[in-house]
């Protein structure tokens, strides 16, 4: 046998035991990781463009809507500053639904592409979910926040910030909600292989 047969059929070999353990036990190890590294990547692009998209539109929009009557530049200014910050305190109000309900979509996406049993699919479409759901939150409410200015929105209480401590419960009570819809979608998602 020659050095390159050799090595071939030691390769095989090594390749031939990994192929003989079972699937969830392939899958628990690397699987979770590359689930979970997947998911925190998808959750952060959607929550920096998200967060992004309001820092834009703060920074360089312009109020949409045609204003009737005379209304001079400086109150033209001060009605668009008002109503990018009021845009901005509502998408940090619904990021956490909407990380949530993406939470759900991804777990799917991971139970139908899962080749372990429903259980472990739960599993790594939970902790895949949670994990991303909180990277959502954070980078989401932290970028829109950039547009909440010291006055607050025009015409609503004064915002000077955002509170860490509040930051931080929500993160996670969404954590956990997000793991909860992963973990579903994942299970509902790993019975219907055929789609």
């Amino acid at each position: 046998m020659s050095d390159q047969q050799e090595i071939s059929a030691e390769g095989q070999g090594e390749l031939g035991n990994v192929m003989d353990e079972p699937v969830s036990t392939q899958t628990t190890n690397t699987g979770r990781n590359e689930y979970i590294k997947m998911t925190t990547v998808v959750f952060a692009a959607v929550g920096v463009g998200l967060g992004g998209l309001m820092y834009l539109l703060g920074t360089f929009g312009s109020y949409p809507f045609v204003v009737a009557g005379d209304v001079s530049g400086g109150n033209m200014e001060e009605l668009t500053t008002g109503y990018y910050e009021a845009m901005a305190v509502n998408v940090i109000q619904l990021v956490p639904v909407l990380a949530v309900v993406l939470a759900g979509v991804i777990g799917v996406v991971i139970g139908h592409k899962h080749d372990a049993d429903r259980s472990t699919a739960a599993t790594d479409g939970g902790v895949s979910a949670g994990i991303g759901t909180a990277v959502f939150v954070l980078l989401a409410t932290g970028l829109a926040s950039t547009q909440v200015g010291e006055s607050g929105p025009t015409g609503f209480i004064e915002i000077s910030g955002i509170d860490f401590g509040s930051l931080v419960l929500t993160l996670v009570l969404a954590g956990i909600a997000g793991a909860i819809a992963g973990a579903g979608g994942a299970y509902t998602g790993s019975q219907y292989d055929s789609l």
